[in-house]
């Protein structure tokens, strides 16, 4: 990727849009969790596919004395962070050997997020991977390189209370959390209709990955993303701004 025609990937601290792909968990106990966890993600690997590739993921391993029963707001026991990084892309075996803890203890994984990754995005008729030291930071319309950069899309898998979720009957879920956090996939151009088919690809992927159930879709009107990225409703450089636009 040359100077020239280097892609501007202009990203928000703020998301603007979001997806959560959902699926009832059966898990009792935190150690049906921890197994139904490592499944998830095993399961979710199948997905990334050349989209996305993980560079650093970043997780707590919660090491309990016994099993017991989930419980979110009690005893979250011993916190071992787990941290994986790999320039050439973890690999789904480094991830599922990074979850065996050391002794007897029960594990407990709530969340895994995605911390860093590489994207698959098009541009001027050409293919390129990009990642987060390829982004710049906007904010009220402005570069500001002077602030943290967040990855374009951020992608989390968590297990929790199925509050508000009609989808389903159980008192747990497991989700995939995508948050956009670049205009990348809405612009109204060459560009920006090739980068939304490879989205909604890729989201297709997980939903079929993981056996989706349902899709949670927000749009974040009041987020500082529309202000930091100057995305505007009536901006003809832009499609319609909401998350069922794209999938």
């Amino acid at each position: 990727m040359t100077e020239t025609n280097r892609p501007e990937v202009r990203v928000s601290m703020a998301a603007g849009l979001t997806w959560e792909f959902v699926v009832p968990s059966s898990a009792t106990t935190c150690a049906e969790q921890a197994k139904e966890m490592i499944q998830f993600c095993d399961q979710l690997y199948k997905a990334l596919g050349d989209f996305l590739v993980p560079i650093e993921i970043s997780y707590c391993i919660h090491k309990l004395g016994k099993d017991t029963e989930i419980r979110p707001d009690g005893d979250t026991g011993e916190g071992v962070i787990q941290e994986l990084r790999n320039e050439d892309g973890i690999r789904v075996s480094e991830f599922i050997e990074s979850t065996d803890v050391a002794g007897p203890n029960v594990r407990w994984i709530p969340r895994v997020p995605f911390g860093r990754n590489r994207y698959k995005i098009h541009f001027d008729g050409t293919d390129y991977t990009i990642e987060r030291s390829d982004c710049t930071p906007y904010r009220n319309g402005k570069c500001r390189q002077d602030m943290a950069i967040p990855d374009p899309l951020e992608l989390t898998v968590t297990h929790r209370p199925a509050q508000n979720i009609q989808s389903v009957t159980t008192n747990h879920v497991l989700t995939v959390s995508v948050a956009m956090h670049s205009d990348l996939w809405l612009r109204n151009s060459e560009s920006g209709r090739k980068n939304r088919a490879y989205l909604l690809d890729f989201f297709a992927d997980i939903a079929d990955a993981i056996s989706a159930t349902s899709v949670q879709r927000d749009k974040y009107r009041t987020s500082d993303f529309w202000n930091d990225l100057s995305v505007y409703s009536s901006d003809d450089d832009y499609i319609e701004l909401e998350p069922e636009a794209i999938y």
